[in-house]
């Protein structure tokens, strides 16, 4: 590979190099880093100057530690193999990192800056070789059971939905109040209005008697309103409380019905989710990158843990080496 100003060399000799100058040993750093390098479709690895503005990201594929305070990395940046030495705690092989220059002891250098990891305890090995796909098939059966439950999920929700009965719309509190005032005045007019005799006497009457019955009417339709209205007002307290209550019963079915409506929602979420990581995981068994796993960490997935599963697939599919397949 061509070197220029961006580079100061290709090739693992520079990072041997850097480590031996650093005060650590390569061993067998110059096996390991080739085998990495061919397991990820490169021809070569180069060693970036550091620069101010050279920042890049990538996925990390080999790390050899030179003290308690550096360390030597390999980083594919998907356009190159990056060799470089870092300081601090070495970042764990298959995580996205942030290749950020920075001044040490003087001069300039590189601080990795860990993005994302693998979870669900998988781990990755950048080598050739045979591959054994068995925890594929665990996190497979482990995915399915997180879809068969999630229906359960869903089923469940719309049976306990049926449970909540939906409360009545409440009024405010004094169109309540109004409505009351207006049927106790509707009444009060009813039974207070003119009795058969009061009408009999009114037709035959003259007007000094007719008149007399019309005051009358009104005193008792006046005298009862003004009971029933006392009555009324005593009953404030009373219907406030039940008012109070119903407004309560209201929120409390509404919130309800809006957690399951929630839970539901986030379970459809998931089954649509799941699509796309079994198509994740079928890519990533048929690419040939190199995945370990405890298979008993995978047995023991479950719903509760598919938000790990999922950023892990994508973290993986992303992991794959796109330059071999295009050889």
């Amino acid at each position: 590979m061509t070197t220029h100003a961006r580079f100061v060399g290709s090739g693992v000799q520079p990072l041997i190099d850097a480590i031996r100058e650093a005060g650590g040993d390569p061993a067998d750093l110059r096996a390991v880093v080739w085998q990495a390098t061919w397991a990820r479709g490169y021809d070569d690895v180069v060693a970036p100057a550091p620069a101010a503005r050279l920042k890049e990201q990538g996925f990390v594929v080999y790390t050899h530690p030179i003290d308690q305070r550096t360390f030597a990395t390999i980083i594919d940046t998907t356009r190159a193999l990056w060799a470089l030495i870092a300081r601090g705690q070495a970042p764990p092989l298959g995580s996205r990192v942030k290749i950020v220059p920075t001044i040490q002891d003087g001069a300039m250098g590189w601080d990795i800056h860990v993005v994302d990891v693998l979870g669900i305890g998988l781990r990755v090995a950048f080598q050739s070789g045979p591959r054994d796909t068995t925890w594929a098939d665990r996190l497979q059966n482990a995915i399915t059971r997180i879809a068969v439950a999630e229906v359960e999920r869903r089923q469940a929700i719309v049976t306990e939905r049926r449970t909540i009965f939906g409360a009545v719309p409440v009024k405010p509190f004094r169109e309540e109040l109004d409505a009351l005032h207006d049927a106790m005045r509707k009444q009060v007019d009813a039974e207070t209005g003119p009795r058969p005799d009061e009408r009999a006497a009114y037709e035959r009457g003259n007007e000094k008697q007719r008149k007399a019955i019309i005051e009358e009417c009104k005193r008792r339709r006046v005298e009862r309103y003004n009971e029933e209205l006392e009555a009324l007002k005593a009953r404030i307290p009373e219907l406030r409380e039940d008012h109070e209550r119903r407004m309560a019963a209201l929120a409390e079915s509404n919130r309800a019905i809006s957690e399951l409506e929630d839970a539901a929602s986030r379970s459809r979420g998931v089954t649509e989710r799941i699509a796309v990581v079994e198509s994740q995981l079928r890519d990533v068994r048929e690419s040939s990158l190199t995945v370990l796993a405890d298979v008993d960490l995978l047995d023991a997935l479950g719903p509760s843990d598919f938000e790990d599963i999922a950023h892990t697939m994508e973290l993986l599919f992303d992991l794959i080496p796109r330059r071999t397949a295009k050889r």
